[in-house]
């Protein structure tokens, strides 16, 4: 069985406290843990707002920035 949310129990989390670097919570029972951040998807290096897709081939980060950043 996958993990699922310590809250609701239903869906897989994503969210957690940075100092721990583990998800504990979906998006729903996030709201109610004070600094709880997306640890699961990482965030576009420009811009730091969407999921990234884009990245240097000859470096091996396939995923670091936005298509906006790009």
């Amino acid at each position: 069985m996958s993990k699922k949310c310590e809250g609701c129990q239903l869906k897989g989390p994503s969210f957690g406290l940075p100092a721990e670097g583990k998800a504990r919570w979906c998006g729903g029972c996030a709201k109610a843990h004070a600094g709880a951040v997306n640890i699961w998807h990482k965030k576009c290096e420009g811009c730091g707002l969407k999921r990234p897709n884009y990245g240097l081939l000859s470096e091996g980060k396939r995923r670091r920035w936005c298509s906006g950043c790009a």
